[in-house]
């Protein structure tokens, strides 16, 4: 698929027009890293968190192949099939990163808020939030 498929349609009588922190992280794979890059290009809002754990351009999220492996028992998933969104020759996968947030956490603070028995990335998105109002 290439950018041809995507349509930035027009806004609804219904839309909701006040400020959007996309949450991210390296935990962040697969479709869900092309969201965040569709996000980020169309100029949705911002993001807060860490890079991708994926390539922004490609997915293998569509059909697996379940394996048990005879020693361990583990069970682990294969994928068969990648699923490329760009088709720009910069974009290739060698070369190709994760999304790269508008906003990284600091350690110090992603810390002291772990410790409150709080959430992190929603605190400081928060944090963000009150402080562009």
């Amino acid at each position: 698929m290439d950018d041809t498929y995507i349509k930035n349609y027009p806004r609804d009588g219904l839309f909701f027009d006040g400020k959007v922190i996309l949450l991210i992280n390296n935990r962040t794979f697969s479709a869900a890293t092309y969201f965040a890059s569709l996000f980020k290009k169309e100029k949705r809002g911002e993001i807060v968190g860490k890079e991708t754990g994926s390539c922004s351009n490609f997915t293998t999220a569509a059909w697996f192949l379940t394996y048990k492996l005879p020693n361990t028992k583990m069970t682990i998933s294969i994928p068969r099939t990648e699923i490329f969104f760009n088709n720009n020759e910069n974009d290739n996968i060698p070369n190709c990163t994760g999304v790269i947030p508008d906003y990284k956490i600091d350690n110090n603070f992603f810390l002291k808020v772990l410790k409150e028995r709080k959430d992190p990335e929603l605190q400081y998105s928060l944090q963000l939030l009150s402080r562009k109002s």
